[in-house]
């Protein structure tokens, strides 16, 4: 398990010496070793980062109809997850433990934190393997997460264009076997039937030898022995080698 510090994405510096956080509408400006109103960007020396990076504070799989996205992809699974540090102070958020623990955003800002963490390739990877058709950055809000939340959209893409360069080799594959399965098929009759016909053949012959014989004997008890002997078979009759 290793936690990474990470910068924030819009941060500015201002000429006070303070550092604004552009991530949600409290733009709040903070010094060295203060927290946001979310508590997970912190100032360390002039710059900003995020303390929730890759720590996931729950996760679950369930139907997007549950999200307020439930019209995109209707009947869709979804694999949820969220991180600590919130924007909001709902009154009755119901998932406060899990988005505005105090005990663990303040383990996260010393660095000793014991929550589970996930890199964007791992999240990613535990989606495909539950057969879900999204990821949704939920609990609290997503924009306090943003890094991360675009780090998973990116490697999700990757993952995406992977899956469709593999179908279409896949598609491309299969096609080749149904091809090379073909020709052996056509392969294995024509071998089949040169076969019949050797077989076909080889019992002929007896037929032939015993007809050609049976002329020989007719024609000679007709001619002597003083002209060459002439015959005239059906071409049914004659073989050539």
């Amino acid at each position: 398990m290793t936690y990474r510090l990470v910068p924030t994405k819009l941060q500015e510096n201002l000429p006070d010496g303070t550092v604004r956080c552009n991530l949600c509408l409290w733009r709040c400006r903070l010094r060295h070793g203060q927290r946001g109103f979310c508590q997970a960007h912190v100032n360390r020396d002039g710059r900003l980062y995020n303390l929730s990076y890759g720590v996931i504070s729950a996760m679950d799989i369930g139907p997007i109809e549950d999200k307020p996205v439930r019209h995109y992809r209707p009947g869709s699974q979804v694999l949820s997850v969220g991180s600590y540090g919130c924007s909001f102070r709902c009154g009755g958020c119901h998932n406060l433990e899990i988005s505005w623990g105090e005990e663990a955003l303040d383990a996260l800002a010393r660095g000793q934190s014991k929550a589970a963490f996930a890199d964007p390739q791992q999240l990613v990877n535990t989606a495909i393997e539950a057969r879900v058709q999204g990821i949704a950055f939920t609990y609290s809000e997503p924009a306090v997460w943003l890094e991360y939340v675009l780090d998973v959209c990116e490697a999700a893409k990757r993952a995406e264009e992977k899956a469709k360069a593999d179908a279409i080799a896949k598609e491309k594959k299969d096609k080749e076997d149904k091809a090379r399965e073909e020709r052996e098929r056509k392969a294995r009759v024509a071998r089949r039937q040169a076969k019949m016909k050797k077989r076909a053949m080889e019992r002929e012959k007896p037929k032939e030898d015993a007809i050609l014989a049976q002329y020989y004997i007719t024609m000679k008890g007709r001619f002597s022995g003083k002209y060459p002997l002439v015959m005239n078979m059906p071409a049914s009759h004659c073989r050539l080698n």
